[in-house]
């Protein structure tokens, strides 16, 4: 038996196609992949908002007004970034500045403060909620002012130490980052790859789609004994393959996957095996040639993986939400979970239950082929 798994391996390695979709290419598209994304985060870093504050001596309360912009930051407690780098000048200079584009956009002051922009963006929607909440603070603290004069001193006291009422937190020590998500899908997909070994074993030892098949089906050597060498010889190819996949995302890309190690590679175990078994399955039940094996895999691991969210990462959480029984048919979003909730969260409980459904579909995969392949006679060879 040793012989035959070892005769198998020579044979699969020399597997050009498989080989490829094993090997190469998860690794081209994971490169891909960090060139689009890695500089996401970068890309959006935010830069202090340049504007224009039109002089005037009408407006009152003018020096307030430049110091509350002036000490606007992006953090509340103090260390985040100036939001505001204000230029004072006159309304001529503030309009050529707007022609120049070395300003977002110029503010004359008054009651209602009017912020002049020649095209819409997130800074000058940045500039115009901050306008709208220093002029409704403003109105509730003249109010308050006029209606109730011994309560002043504690408003004033109270809009001068803003207070967070919502704080960030997170289920483990490491902060989400949908951004991995791509990643896991591609491993997940990866993974998923190893149905078209699966389904090569399958057609291997069938007598009535190959002329090896018919050879296996009369040498004196019982099928499901071959069955197992083939399966088990698959199954370490393409595990290999997917072993050096994650060492290029660790090593190479930098990519996350948390802290233990053993279960991000017993995850990429199973999940091999699940491809696999899953390829053996429709190998068996599947009654037409291996072209229309491979097309039916193709349609399933892709589409599993675009709900998965490889091609778009809200799919994922869209899924979730609109259909969540499907998540858990998926087998690139149990791959793809198990990964993240290994990242994200400290129980767990949510990875054991991703491993335990993928191992339950693994034995059903494995069970229908058996019975398929039992089963299956032939008159003639």
């Amino acid at each position: 038996m040793i012989r035959l798994y070892l005769t198998r391996l020579k044979i699969l390695g020399r597997d050009r196609a498989n080989v490829f979709w094993t090997f190469l290419f998860p690794i081209i598209l994971a490169t891909l992949f960090n060139l689009a994304l890695g500089n996401l985060y970068n890309t959006e870093s935010f830069h202090t908002i340049e504007v224009a504050l039109v002089e005037s001596d009408d407006y009152q309360y003018l020096e307030e007004f430049k110091s509350s912009m002036l000490e606007a930051k992006t953090s509340t407690n103090g260390d985040g970034i100036n939001l505001f780098k204000l230029t004072e000048c006159d309304l001529d200079e503030a309009k050529s500045l707007l022609n120049d584009n070395k300003i977002i956009g110029y503010i004359q002051p008054g009651d209602p403060m009017n912020l002049v922009v020649k095209s819409s963006g997130i800074k000058q929607t940045i500039a115009k909620s901050f306008l709208e909440s220093y002029s409704q603070t403003l109105n509730t603290v003249e109010s308050i002012g006029t209606l109730q004069p011994q309560s002043y001193s504690k408003v004033l006291e109270d809009i001068s130490k803003p207070m967070d009422y919502i704080s960030l937190g997170s289920m483990g020590e490491n902060p989400p980052d949908v951004i991995l998500n791509y990643f896991y899908a591609l491993i997940a997909m990866a993974c998923l790859f190893g149905s078209y070994w699966g389904v090569k074993e399958i057609i291997t030892i069938q007598g009535d789609l190959s002329l090896k098949g018919a050879r296996i089906n009369i040498a004196p050597i019982h099928k499901m004994k071959m069955l197992l060498c083939n399966i088990s010889a698959a199954l370490t190819i393409h595990f290999i393959g997917i072993l050096l996949l994650l060492a290029y995302l660790i090593l190479g890309l930098k990519v996350s996957f948390g802290n233990d190690l053993l279960y991000v590679i017993l995850t990429c175990l199973v999940a091999c095996t699940f491809g696999i078994t899953l390829g053996a399955m429709v190998g068996t039940l599947a009654k037409k040639s291996a072209h229309f094996k491979d097309s039916i895999l193709t349609a399933i691991v892709m589409f599993s993986s675009f709900l998965a969210g490889l091609m778009i990462v809200d799919m994922k959480y869209l899924v979730t939400k609109k259909t969540p029984f499907l998540q858990y048919l998926n087998p690139a979003h149990l791959v793809t979970d198990a990964f993240y909730s290994l990242y994200y969260y400290e129980s767990n409980s949510r990875f054991i239950m991703n491993i335990a459904l993928m191992l339950c579909y693994t034995f059903l995969f494995s069970f229908i082929a058996y019975i398929a392949v039992r089963r299956r006679k032939y008159e003639s060879l």
